[in-house]
């Protein structure tokens, strides 16, 4: 037992996560990195239930398979703590079945952490991700780009709903941004006229101020 708890205090030193790592395997491709650690959670919360089952029952070939598959899945992430702690289950699982539950808490522990972190991850990456959005987004000026999308309507073009997205993005006036609300609903029901007329009264009313 001493053994086991010597091994698990080792363990517990190893780095949760090594990104530039796990980015380097991927060639550099954070979009790939960032698709595998989505992935990770989801695909593995069930395995590490039928792990801690395997456990549970003493069923050494079972745990060395199950620990084997997931040394792999953690290697390829540069998940550290993960990959030595189920190394290490894999290769205590036939001699040292007595103290598999004490692994599989220390392997459940780096399990959490990484989950925990490559979360955190992912949060940072969307914040940034969004904040780049928010600061390259061009100011729009409503008093040239209207009149443009009246004539689109008025020679009954097509106007995809979608291209206000962009538009909207460079706006920051409540009324700016309620009448893009307003130009999306109705190009959304197709109601060019509907859209048209949005659009007359917003211009007349800027001209009146």
């Amino acid at each position: 037992m001493k053994d086991t708890e010597k091994s698990i205090s080792s363990l517990a030193t190893l780095p949760v996560w090594d990104k530039e790592r796990a980015l380097s395997r991927m060639n550099g491709r954070m979009d790939r990195l960032m698709m595998m650690i989505d992935l990770f959670p989801q695909e593995t919360v069930d395995y590490m239930t039928s792990l801690e089952q395997a456990v549970g029952q003493r069923d050494g070939p079972q745990i060395r398979s199950m620990a084997h598959v997931l040394k792999g899945v953690a290697g390829s992430l540069s998940a550290s703590q993960l990959q030595a702690t189920a190394e290490a289950m894999e290769g205590a699982a036939s001699s040292d079945a007595e103290n598999m539950a004490t692994l599989y808490g220390q392997l459940d522990y780096a399990y959490r952490q990484f989950c925990e972190r490559i979360e955190q991850e992912k949060n940072t990456t969307e914040d940034a991700e969004q904040e780049k959005a928010a600061t390259s987004a061009a100011p729009v000026n409503l008093s040239q780009v209207l009149p443009l999308m009246a004539a689109r309507l008025e020679a009954a073009e097509y106007i995809d709903p979608e291209e206000l997205s962009a538009m909207q993005a460079g706006l920051s006036k409540p009324d700016e941004l309620a009448l893009m609300d307003q130009l999306r609903k109705q190009l959304m029901q197709l109601d060019n006229q509907a859209a048209l007329q949005i659009i007359k009264q917003w211009l007349a009313s800027t001209k009146a101020h």
